[in-house]
């Protein structure tokens, strides 16, 4: 029989007005794959499955009309594929449950040197071995066969984590296919372009699931693809071997490489049916405003369930206008040219209706938000290799967690602000963080920099980060110098209100990077409270090491905050350059040389009451 799954009860149990009234309830119910042309194989858990009354699965239909039927394998480990069905998983609909066990496809399933293999699935293997989920493999056709796994290199939590896309790209490392969390269930995308010359050439997306990453693409010599053998679920071909440990919702396969504009349409077909969220996927190479037809959803994304994507469409720098708000659950920048979010409109970032966090992700390039950015939620920024994003107006945290990461198994990209953050909350910045050409308040927000925190300075204004909340530094600073600058110390690169926290200590544990900076140090104001660029070559008796030697010096040796605290030397340094400039001060406005004696018999008064003591 055809189902509908319920978690509550076997599928024999079911009766068809309940199946009915589901079907009618769920919010996926009527999406179709609008990409049916050259459509080799699709199987979707949602129709066309029939099960015994152990609820395992005993056909699975091909939905393409080719009739690659699947039928479970006899005599396997793990029994036979299961259908099951879980509300808080993949929009309450049924997936089949792989675990030890395969089907047979029935048929040549593929006949193009070009093609595209797109599925919803997730692994939970806990095993070194390599998995296979889809495979026409046979020991004689091993370096033409074509499939689909994941693998597992040992080296991070035990599971999983990285694509398998035929031989000739095995990730090396493996890391650079790795899964953001394997475990949850996601749509993955892998091509196949076969060159004449016999290279292929292959690319591998993440589409949707946990958060959204762009994984690997690459070339090899390669043969052509021998597509005579038979195609298997869950098992690595005829070898049945390397069985799949996860579930299956939907795996389509194209005998073609989609265009931009059909794989933008497969993808939002199976993220709002899987997933209920939208994929809105920017397609015109041009500039224009949010409501012009230039997407593949009509009018723009703007729904808590909807993601906006800018992706390969341009080929020059391009700007996306919005005069009114728009909300979203993410937004994703995927090209090398530049995208400009402008307007009077902002861009407000919310969880969807499962309560998922928003995420702004780079995947590659240098983008920008020129409008108002809102946090309506705790928000994750995931930046790749040096990609980067600018937040150039307002940003509001609203009260909540802005979590900087890099790309999961790649460098550091960075997040630059170069505006004022308010709506207090924390900035968590485990990747890497910069502030922008301009001073850059973020209120009474927390930051946390555990990666690296970087300065841009350009000749005529050099950035500095201006707070009244906690900061937390950990790693490097780093200072960009930027068209022929030049450090001018003393330089604040944070001027916060209250006493800077090192957790490895002091500031010394920082690790100060970039380039022209010999002879200079980084270094804390004398309460604490700003970190400093300041001459490791500094006039002796300049105790807050601001350049100049002053009666402010004075009152930091008053306290202790002297080389050698409370000594007759340091008090001396102090009284002999008293009134001069450290080498990058150009002038500076000091007492009377009668308030200076003043000022340092004051002093030395206090060091004979501290004597006596």
């Amino acid at each position: 029989m055809n189902i509908i799954c319920s978690s509550v009860r076997p599928w024999h149990q079911v009766i068809g007005f309940v199946l009915a009234v589901i079907a009618l309830a769920n919010p996926a119910a009527g999406q179709t794959n609008p990409v049916q042309t050259d459509l080799a194989l699709w199987l979707d858990a949602t129709v066309g499955v029939t099960t015994n009354v152990s609820d395992e699965v005993t056909l699975w239909e091909d939905q393409s009309g080719n009739n690659h039927h699947a039928t479970p394998l006899a005599g396997q480990p793990g029994g036979s594929p299961v259908l099951f069905q879980d509300p808080s998983l993949l929009n309450d609909q049924p997936h089949v449950q792989l675990h030890d066990d395969g089907m047979i496809l029935a048929g040549t399933v593929q006949t193009s040197q070009d093609f595209t293999l797109i599925g919803v699935y997730d692994t939970n293997d806990q095993n070194n071995s390599p998995r296979i989920l889809y495979s026409n493999f046979t020991p004689a056709t091993a370096a033409g066969s074509v499939y689909l796994g994941a693998m597992h290199d040992g080296s991070q939590a035990p599971v999983q984590s990285y694509v398998r896309f035929t031989d000739h790209l095995n990730p090396t490392p493996p890391s650079a296919t790795s899964l953001e969390s394997p475990r949850d269930h996601s749509i993955v995308r892998v091509s196949w372009d076969h060159d004449p010359n016999g290279t292929g050439s292959s690319s591998v997306h993440q589409i949707a699931g946990a958060t959204l990453n762009k994984l690997n693409h690459g070339s090899a010599s390669a043969p052509l693809r021998d597509f005579s053998t038979t195609s298997y679920l869950g098992v690595q071909g005829s070898n049945l071997n390397e069985w799949w440990q996860g579930d299956l919702a939907e795996l389509l396969i194209y005998d073609k490489l989609l265009t931009t504009t059909e794989t933008a349409a497969v993808e939002n077909y199976l993220s709002v049916k899987w997933f209920g969220r939208e994929e809105g996927v920017w397609l015109a190479d041009d500039s224009g405003n949010w409501d012009d037809n230039k997407w593949n959803v009509p009018h723009g994304p703007d729904s808590a369930e909807s993601v906006a994507k800018f992706r390969g469409a341009i080929q020059a720098p391009r700007t996306v206008f919005t005069e009114q708000d728009r909300t979203l659950h993410g937004v994703e920048f995927d090209n090398n040219n530049e995208y400009v979010i402008a307007g009077n409109g902002g861009i407000n970032l919310v969880q969807n209706g499962i309560g998922n966090d928003p995420s702004i992700i780079v995947k590659q390039g240098s983008h920008q938000f020129q409008n108002k950015v809102n946090l309506m939620s705790d928000t994750d920024v995931i930046i790749s290799q040096d990609a980067s994003v600018w937040f150039n107006n307002l940003l509001d945290l609203g009260g909540n967690t802005l979590d900087i990461f890099p790309e999961i198994g790649g460098g550091n990209g960075h997040a630059l602000f170069n505006t004022a953050i308010t709506g207090s909350g924390t900035i968590n910045a485990t990747g890497a963080l910069a502030v922008g050409v301009a001073s850059a308040s973020i209120g009474d927000a927390n930051l946390n920099s555990t990666n690296k925190l970087a300065f841009l300075v350009y000749p005529a204004s050099s950035a500095s980060l201006v707070t009244t909340g906690t900061v937390t530094l950990e790693g490097a600073i780093q200072i960009d110098l930027l068209d022929g600058a030049t450090v001018s110390a003393p330089m604040t690169l944070i001027d916060s209100t209250i006493p800077i926290v090192f957790p490895g200590g002091d500031v010394s544990s920082l690790t100060l990077a970039g380039g022209g900076l010999a002879g200079f140090e980084l270094s804390v104001s004398g309460d604490g409270t700003d970190l400093l660029l300041t001459s490791t070559t500094g006039t002796p008796g300049d105790f807050d090491g601001d350049g100049y030697v002053d009666g402010i010096d004075l009152l930091e040796w008053q306290v202790g905050n002297s080389p050698n605290p409370l000594s007759q030397s340091d008090l001396m340094d102090w009284e002999n350059n008293y009134g001069t400039a450290g080498l990058a001060a150009a002038t500076a406005a000091v007492p009377e040389p009668t308030s200076a004696a003043l000022l340092l018999a004051g002093a030395m008064a206090g060091l004979r009451v501290r004597r006596r003591r």
